[in-house]
């Protein structure tokens, strides 16, 4: 049955890499046959809903043929069929139905992916970091790294997320890459160290798409990053783009550069320097010298879902905010329901933002980790409201973060990561209802609707 398995998949991977060398030619015509050949393979609904959203899109003129274009044109052969390999075929294809299968075989539904941290060392010191006050101590070894992201294949997950600190200090982590071929990484860095030899390398791997991370111009950047760390992010995004490999960006919006951030300026700039997606995270007060004064005010957070609604309806880039998309992953994500987060010290963690944590994966299975009693609290309580533009329990349902760290008695991961539910507890609670005062409306108006049909597709 495996050898049966390995031929499909080898057809599949090159009946799809004959459809993209057409699909530079004339994408208009050959995406419509693509999205019709993914439609046979997959068995979960969710994915046929959105592969018939994407064929819509596509017949209306909208910008994703031309992020198709993009990608396909810009990127180097190698590197689009490791990519195209390990995310569409592995991740979305096949690992959805592995899933699915997983699910039925052990009651509960595996995140499709995790992010991991290797070291939470760093060549800079930003201020407010989220990660600034881990240990700098410990890496993770090599070896439960792989142990992990093997369990994790065999649950059908072959996506992972790999931040840190700063993950390319890792010497060793272009050795991960390459022991699993089958698996696509998504890796997030300050670009401080990439030039020529590192792009090829990148190159050589071709299952790694690089994030890079800024603040906006150079002006921002460079008050919250360091002198010059803004020319070194443009020089790296010349270097990759120089070698034909895809790279993204990731801004953390805060209330000082809100503004900034989600122009149109700053968007045809980062599209100008070749990048083909982008990641807003908001700034929560976590990490370094923790702040409610650099929270994003809820005008400026509702300014920017409309932004980025905006942006992809007319911008050939692909863009998302981790804390505004609930409406489109039902809620949150958090305690192993789509993902969770390891730390350098092997402690498994519900969110990258949520520094508490009762199981270390050293000590135990993957399974066992994702489907710890702390996790199960934490998603029995999914969705916390019916509004999915307030999926949070950390800045949108601060009390509910708090009654389960109590309830699982959860440690927190570092001194002082116990500050956002102690000291911080009444600023936050403030926050989500000012919160909630301006996104119920905006749920009631634009999305309740579209919820509650897409619900009922479900069932």
């Amino acid at each position: 049955m495996k050898y049966l398995e390995k031929i499909k998949s080898y057809t599949l991977t090159q009946a799809i890499n004959a459809f993209l060398t057409l699909l530079a030619r004339n994408p208009e015509k050959n995406i419509m046959r693509l999205t019709y050949l993914t439609e046979r393979i997959t068995k979960r609904k969710h994915y046929l809903v959105w592969i018939r959203k994407i064929r819509r899109l596509y017949r209306m003129g909208h910008p994703i043929l031309e992020i198709t274009r993009r990608i396909i044109n810009f990127s180097h052969p190698h590197h689009r069929k490791r990519i195209i390999k390990a995310f569409v075929i592995n991740q979305m294809l096949k690992g959805s139905n592995e899933r699915k299968k997983f699910s039925e075989e052990n009651g509960f539904y595996p995140p499709g992916f995790f992010a991991i941290s290797p070291t939470m060392r760093c060549n800079l010191h930003c201020h407010g970091c989220y990660a600034g006050n881990y240990s700098k101590k410990e890496d993770l070894d090599a070896g439960v790294i792989d142990r992990v992201i093997r369990e994790s294949n065999q649950m059908g997950s072959y996506y992972v997320v790999v931040i840190g600190g700063e993950p390319f200090l890792r010497e060793d982590l272009f050795d991960i890459f390459a022991r699993h071929p089958e698996t696509a990484f998504m890796v997030y860095t300050n670009g401080t160290m990439i030039d020529e030899t590192f792009a090829k390398r990148l190159l050589k791997v071709g299952n790694v798409l690089t994030i890079l991370s800024l603040e906006g111009f150079k002006k921002e950047t460079d008050e919250r990053r360091g002198e010059r760390v803004f020319d070194k992010v443009m020089e790296a995004m010349d270097i990759l783009k120089g070698n034909r490999v895809l790279f993204g960006f990731s801004v953390t919006h805060t209330r000082r550069n809100a503004d900034v951030v989600t122009s149109e300026e700053f968007i045809d700039m980062l599209i100008e320097k070749g990048c083909i997606l982008g990641w807003y995270f908001s700034y929560v007060p976590i990490g370094r010298h923790p702040h409610m004064g650099l929270m994003a005010n809820t005008q400026q957070r509702k300014e920017l879902l409309d932004k980025i609604n905006y942006y992809r309806g007319t911008k050939p880039i692909l863009l998302a905010s981790f804390f505004n998309e609930g409406q489109i992953v039902g809620g949150c994500m958090a305690a192993g329901r789509k993902y969770f987060h390891i730390n350098n010290q092997g402690k498994v963690e519900p969110c990258v933002f949520l520094h508490f944590a009762t199981d270390n994966i050293k000590e135990k299975s993957l399974k066992e980790a994702i489907n710890s009693p702390y996790f199960r609290a934490l998603r029995s309580r999914m969705p916390f409201c019916d509004n999915f533009l307030r999926p949070c329990p950390l800045h949108d349902h601060p009390w509910i973060l708090r009654e389960v760290v109590k309830e699982a008695k959860a440690h927190p991961t570092y001194e002082g990561a116990e500050h956002i539910i102690n000291d911080l507890a009444p600023s936050l609670d403030d926050y989500a209802r000012e919160w909630k005062k301006v996104a119920d409306p905006i749920w009631e108006k634009e999305y309740k609707k579209k919820a509650e049909a897409k619900k009922r597709r479900s069932t």
